[in-house]
């Protein structure tokens, strides 16, 4: 399913599990109203290095899955922010989530009355 959104999209296979990753921490501090900068981006160590980071936010912006964006007169600072496509990813991983956990009644599996394993 990955594969085909990828490639319906025409997203390129440079976007590897650190750019997924990454993309994923944008994509959280957006839904918050905290837009990331490309310097908070790359001072996410745990993800790789600073150089590796910026690899990864081009990789990102050229595969169409996040905007670069500029706030006022400042043209110095840019702001990081999900695209349409982005949003589109994770509305279809959501619906594969909760669809594979739907018909889960197993009493193993519910904890705090949510389905989850």
């Amino acid at each position: 399913m990955k594969n085909s959104f990828y490639e319906t999209h025409k997203i390129s296979h440079s976007v590897d599990l650190t750019a997924q990753q990454l993309l994923e921490k944008i994509v959280i501090k957006h839904q918050i109203q905290h837009h990331m900068t490309v310097g908070e981006a790359m001072a996410l160590n745990r993800l790789g290095s600073p150089a590796t980071l910026h690899k990864k936010i081009n990789d990102l912006w050229l595969a169409g899955l996040i905007q670069m964006n500029f706030k006022e007169n400042n043209r110095r600072t840019k702001f990081l922010a999900p695209t349409d496509i982005t949003h589109e990813y994770f509305r279809l991983m959501e619906d594969i989530f909760i669809k594979s956990f739907k018909n889960r009644t197993d009493d193993k599996y519910i904890i705090n009355g949510i389905n989850s394993i």
